[in-house]
């Protein structure tokens, strides 16, 4: 009985393992169905850029693709990680690194930020699909892609970003896009309480991914 339930244990993680690493690969591939498959039908994701649900974040994925050129562009790296299970739930979390290229100040760059991918997740018909993702950007840096060039930021500017991603931040607000202010800083009192929520959405089936 005890060998019965190890092994469904790890199955499960298994199974999530392996959708956490499709999400990377399905993303940066550009296979949007697939990607919007990783989801449950009302799920909420945060990213640098965004904070709402899954489903018009995979429609704005897919219109961003549509107009980047094709010398820049998002890599996810996905790295280990390591969830709980209980019945039909689980919290995962996932090292990540996040390398994208893009222009600022037209110089091409690269930001690199290193991070965490928290989930909330729930099984569906038999499969693990993600309820709500937050991430936890630790630290980023940027370098310019060619060689001797030189780039110069408002210093100023830079220190108003968020703390974990602010290079990446300075660039993406630059652009355009609008920062998200819900991430919690590495470290602090919100990145806390989201591991609470994590171990709280595992124990009682009636909390929220909230």
């Amino acid at each position: 009985m005890q060998d019965t339930a190890k092994s469904n244990d790890l199955l499960n993680k298994l199974e999530i393992t392996q959708l956490l690493l499709n999400w990377g690969t399905w993303r940066d591939a550009g296979e949007f169905d697939k990607l919007r498959s990783c989801y449950t039908d009302d799920a909420t994701m945060i990213t640098s850029w965004f904070d709402g649900p899954a489903s018009v974040f995979v429609d704005r994925s897919v219109e961003m693709r549509r107009q980047q050129p094709k010398d820049r562009g998002a890599m996810h790296l996905i790295g280990g990680t390591t969830s709980g299970v209980n019945g039909d739930r689980a919290f995962a979390e996932t090292r990540i690194t996040l390398l994208a290229r893009s222009m600022v100040h037209d110089k091409l760059v690269d930001a690199t930020v290193y991070g965490r991918f928290l989930d909330f997740l729930v099984k569906v018909n038999g499969d693990w699909r993600i309820q709500r993702r937050v991430p936890v950007y630790d630290k980023d840096f940027l370098q310019l892609v060619v060689p001797g060039e030189t780039l110069s930021l408002d210093v100023e500017r830079l220190a108003k970003q968020p703390f974990g991603f602010r290079h990446m931040a300075y660039v993406q607000s630059a652009g355009g896009l609008t920062i998200s202010t819900t991430i919690p800083d590495p470290n602090s009192d919100e990145e806390k309480a989201l591991y609470r929520s994590g171990q709280a959405w595992l124990k009682n089936r009636e909390s929220k991914a909230v």
